[in-house]
């Protein structure tokens, strides 16, 4: 007994190999060279560069201080690890993850640039309020026992 493909399946094989086709054929011009302007006289042009106006305080290829990434806000959720409790009768300090959380503020930075002409390698460092809040599953009860 013969199979025979679906309709569907026939129609759509030859429209992708035609819109497949197509796509192909289409001529790119994005690499096309139309900013480049040929100089007739290069020694003339380059006469008339300052090269003050190019070097501004020194030679330098990029003209932009290093900047870090310190000043800002960060919020998150705070858990116990290496929770063992075997010395214990039952484990008092079960941590409720969503409800302890903290928050990170930073409001003050200062950055270094470790290179001269670059400004991709640096250190930073700054000043900033650090929060945190612990919750437990279980009120813990403390008790002080009186000293023998």
């Amino acid at each position: 007994m013969k199979q025979n493909k679906p309709v569907k399946s026939i129609i759509q094989t030859p429209i992708i190999l035609l819109l497949f086709l197509c796509f192909l054929g289409i001529e790119t011009i994005a690499q096309d060279n139309d900013s480049i302007v040929p100089i007739n006289n290069p020694k003339r042009f380059l006469r008339k560069i300052d090269i003050s106006e190019v070097t501004h305080n020194g030679i330098r290829i990029w003209q932009d201080d290093f900047s870090g990434h310190w000043v800002g806000l960060d919020f998150g959720f705070n858990m116990l690890i290496n929770e063992d409790y075997s010395g214990y009768q039952s484990e008092f300090m079960e941590n409720d993850v969503f409800r302890s959380n903290s928050a990170y503020i930073n409001f003050l930075q200062q950055s270094i640039s470790l290179q001269k002409n670059k400004n991709t390698i640096g250190l930073v460092t700054g000043l900033g309020l650090h929060l945190q809040s612990y919750r437990w599953m279980i009120k813990p009860l403390l008790f002080k026992i009186p000293a023998m």
